[in-house]
């Protein structure tokens, strides 16, 4: 009866298959902790950059904010004599980069869309822009 041979790097590559498998479980029990770090991490990031923008928009005249629950975007009513794409032009002049309500639909009018995936610290710088070009617009409460 005829046996094949087995070469012996088959062998050493079969026992360290066998290794691989024992540690399988451990290593991805390590990769999902490393993972729900990172993600609980980042969800903090998102609250306190939203908490900044929503703290920010409250200060501004002639604004309102809706509820800002979802995705990192803040949906914006302004009161203020310009359409909301001369209100993105206005803004961008200032160095405020934002999108007008238009872009999703005509009932997008006198909005704007934030976005708050930014640090919060150029959140804020942005807020200044805003509430100044606001003021130059003389909008009030």
């Amino acid at each position: 009866q005829f046996q094949r041979r087995k070469h012996p790097e088959q062998n050493a590559r079969r026992q360290r298959n066998r290794q691989r498998k024992q540690q399988h479980p451990a290593i991805q029990c390590e990769v999902a902790r490393g993972q729900q770090a990172f993600g609980n991490q980042m969800l903090e990031q998102y609250q306190t950059q939203r908490k900044a923008m929503r703290d920010g928009l409250l200060q501004v005249p002639g604004v309102h904010a809706y509820d800002l629950k979802a995705a990192f975007y803040a949906w914006v009513r302004y009161d203020a004599p310009l359409s909301s794409v001369d209100m993105m032009k206005y803004l961008y002049e200032r160095g405020l980069n934002i999108r007008p309500g238009t872009e999703f639909g005509s009932m997008g009018e006198k909005h704007l869309r934030f976005t708050f995936a930014p640090s919060a610290a150029t959140i804020s710088e942005g807020l200044k822009i805003f509430r100044s070009a606001m003021a130059e617009l003389k909008v009030s409460r």
